[in-house]
């Protein structure tokens, strides 16, 4: 990992970004939360390869944000278990909180290895504009990210956002209300990034714990270093497993 201690912008939209993504969770509404973090998540890869002078289409951003989940369980999960779940979380507040720790420390990984694979040219114009050559390194990024423990880091935004639980129900109402309206725009991912924009230059109430957030996640050095080098290793193996034709594309 590089520049420990300096004010980079990538970092900031990354820790604004993968919060975000977790607060989408706290939506009230089941399957909206889903739709809203979709947007969330590709706008923040589109800000962090825009600081590498990159612009994923929307092939690429499916690609690398999308999850691939195993059958028979993981699709009776999702037809029986998943519903149930989700309507719970509504209900119940510190469930939605324990998501939102997870999917922004999810997110968060994400993102940190697509601002490292940019950044180190591994993922550069060409490979957003060619799936043959994205595949592999999006596939390095989504294996990395399921075999990293990513407990520390969800501590670390446990004791951020621990105190502002009301203002992070308030941002989740906000979020609602521009994917409320993104639906009535002939282009939606337009009008959420309009007024994700807004959310960017003033986060508000949550201005406090996204600090606090970001003042210490940048010391971990020793985990992202960990991170960076088991993605590289990866990235090795699924090249490999791409060109000899074991890797699936669908």
């Amino acid at each position: 990992m590089s520049e420990a201690t300096e004010d980079i912008p990538w970092r900031s939209t990354l820790v604004l970004y993968s919060t975000l993504a977790g607060l989408c969770k706290l939506i009230p509404l089941p399957f909206i939360d889903d739709i809203i973090q979709g947007f969330v998540v590709r706008r923040m890869l589109n800000q962090i390869l825009a600081h590498h002078d990159c612009e994923a289409d929307s092939i690429a951003l499916d690609r690398l944000t999308r999850e691939r989940t195993g059958c028979p369980l993981g699709c009776l999960y999702a037809l029986v278990l998943y519903p149930i779940k989700k309507i719970l979380k509504k209900i119940f507040f510190f469930l939605a909180f324990k998501d939102f720790l997870d999917e922004s420390s999810r997110w968060f990984h994400r993102g940190y290895l697509v601002q490292f694979a940019a950044q180190g040219n591994l993922l550069t114009a060409r490979e957003l504009s060619d799936e043959h050559r994205l595949w592999p390194v999006a596939l390095a990024i989504e294996e990395t990210c399921a075999e990293t423990d990513t407990k520390r880091l969800t501590e670390l935004l446990r004791r951020a956002f621990s105190g502002s639980r009301a203002s992070l129900r308030i941002a989740a109402r906000g979020l609602w209300t521009i994917g409320r309206t993104a639906r009535k725009d002939p282009v939606p991912e337009a009008a959420v990034g309009a007024a994700l924009e807004q959310v960017e230059s003033d986060p508000g109430d949550l201005g406090t714990a996204l600090e606090a957030f970001s003042t210490e996640v940048w010391k971990e050095s020793e985990h992202l270093v960990a991170l960076e080098r088991r993605f590289l290793v990866k990235l090795k193996e699924t090249a490999k497993r791409y060109q000899t034709g074991r890797v699936a594309e669908e």
